[in-house]
């Protein structure tokens, strides 16, 4: 992949993205093309198209258990992906207890992906197991386009009180404003990258000029 601003071990393997936003190429710089890792998805939509975590799983070896209220894209992740995913409600979960059903055992998470509708994406998020687990990068949905401060000024106050920190703010994508924040937790994630990465601001990026020089 030619241009990057966030170079990692084996960006020059890939040929394009998958998700919507350069997710995928957010994390993958954090965490510098770190293989086998493992993630968290709560909202999983299509398996294979404007997907977080595709790349991450086929690419470089990833594995995951993913959340998804869609019967369709249920079924989609079941016949195209390997990771462990359930047809539920991600406001109404214990994501612990999902994690051990889709045998991950580690407490250190390298990924989380929230992306859900309206104030779910937030009630997901306080469901974390923020208490015994840690995430290295989490990418969170606020929809600030829409919705102003009212998911993105808690979402914040939590997450800086449980320790994370901000990144990359008000990404927008083509035909959205500014709709998601994404995160690392500075336990897990060099500091010299975060400080490298970081590009927070009021006005909304878009994520092709974050990710791409």
């Amino acid at each position: 992949m030619q241009n990057l601003r966030f170079k990692f071990e084996g960006s020059e393997s890939l040929v394009n993205n998958c998700s919507q936003a350069g997710q995928d190429l957010f994390v993958l710089a954090a965490l510098n093309g770190k293989r086998n890792g493992v993630y968290l998805e709560v909202g999983a939509g299509p398996a294979d198209q404007y997907n977080n975590t595709y790349i991450l799983e086929t690419e470089f070896g990833w594995r995951g258990v993913s959340v998804e209220f869609n019967q369709g894209y249920f079924i989609d992740h079941r016949s195209k992906r390997k990771h462990y995913i359930e047809l539920v409600d991600g406001t109404s979960i214990l994501y612990g207890d999902l994690l051990a059903r889709g045998n991950i055992t580690e407490t250190e998470i390298d990924y989380a992906s929230l992306d859900l509708d309206h104030s779910d994406t937030l009630v997901a998020l306080l469901n974390l197991p923020m208490e015994t687990h840690k995430f290295a990068t989490i990418t969170y949905e606020h929809d600030e386009y829409i919705y102003g401060s009212k998911y993105l000024v808690p979402s914040r106050r939590y997450l800086t009180t449980m320790g994370y920190e901000l990144v990359a703010s008000n990404i927008m994508a083509t035909g959205f404003g500014s709709f998601e924040d994404w995160w690392v937790h500075p336990d897990l994630v060099n500091r010299e990258t975060i400080d490298k990465m970081k590009s927070i601001g009021e006005e909304a990026q878009e994520w092709t000029s974050y990710i791409f020089n």
